[in-house]
């Protein structure tokens, strides 16, 4: 039960994290904080898992509700150009769950200690979430690699380190305190 329970709270976190989003004016993508959640699920939850809270965000938004950025649902938000990147975020949260393996040994038990490892998991997570939102983009819009990524990349890496680092330090934090233990 709690682990369903763990999973709906992931689910819910990147929805409210999908409205706290800032339009650009050069790129389809907003900025968004749901990719860190997004990131933070796979930390938390491990592979499967925050995978499955990414794909039920992802039904719930084609089903309607308003989880994605700006408050929209349905699946025009899933076929538009940004819709690469909300389909690429249960790959995200598995790349970022099986780097970091929430149930892996500490540093006090000898292995490598929570946050850098939080760390690297989180900005493979970010690089990863980039391949099918630049390539969905490009088949979208008809851009180019180059202005794909221009347009939805580069304006993105600083904030999208800064969110990684949240999601670590989160993770550390919540995996510290007892508070995600299955």
């Amino acid at each position: 039960m709690r682990a369903v329970a763990t999973t709906a709270v992931c689910t819910s976190l990147i929805a409210v994290g999908s409205y706290f989003s800032i339009p650009i004016p050069w790129s389809p993508a907003p900025i968004s904080l749901a990719s860190m959640f997004v990131t933070l699920a796979g930390l938390l939850l491990g592979a499967r898992r925050g995978a499955c809270a990414c794909l039920l965000y992802i039904g719930l938004g084609a089903l309607g509700l308003p989880v994605f950025a700006g408050g929209t649902g349905g699946i025009a938000p899933l076929l538009g150009p940004t819709g690469g990147f909300l389909l690429g975020y249960p790959l995200s949260a598995f790349v970022a769950g099986l780097i970091f393996d929430p149930h892996r040994k500490t540093v006090h038990e000898g292995n490598v200690p929570i946050f850098p490892r939080a760390l690297l998991a989180s900005i493979a997570a970010a690089l990863v979430l980039y391949v099918p939102g630049l390539l969905w983009l490009m088949t979208s819009l008809g851009l180019s690699f180059s202005a794909a990524f221009s347009v939805a990349a580069i304006p993105f890496v600083p904030g999208d380190l800064l969110k990684a680092v949240g999601a670590a330090a989160s993770a550390r934090t919540l995996l510290a305190a007892g508070l995600m233990q299955d």
